[in-house]
């Protein structure tokens, strides 16, 4: 007499019923853990992309900061330069006084 519900007419075996739930319980874990895998892949990620956008922003202002230095010994330089061409002057416009007199 056939059953109903399954193929050919034979009742399933409580064995192959075991299989098939464990197998799909199987699955199911395997797609779990690649989730979880997934997850912390993008965590990586995400944390690679900070620390290289931190490391461009650092060396961004150190370009700035090293531009600035270079600005500063120039103006420095430029100014002292002034400040002996002064003094030069001063001292050639005096000694001409003095020798004047």
């Amino acid at each position: 007499m056939p059953v109903r519900g399954t193929p050919g007419g034979t009742p399933s075996s409580p064995r192959r019923l075991t299989g098939v739930v464990l197998g799909f319980s199987g699955l199911l874990l395997l797609i779990g853990i690649l989730a979880l895998d997934s997850a912390h892949q993008i965590r990586d990620v995400n944390l690679e992309t900070t620390l290289r956008k931190q490391y461009t922003d650092r060396s961004l202002l150190l370009d700035q900061l090293h531009y600035h230095n270079a600005l500063d010994e120039h103006d420095s330089h430029a100014a002292e330069d002034e400040f002996r061409h002064s003094i030069r002057a001063f001292s050639t416009e005096f000694r001409r006084y003095l020798r004047s007199r």
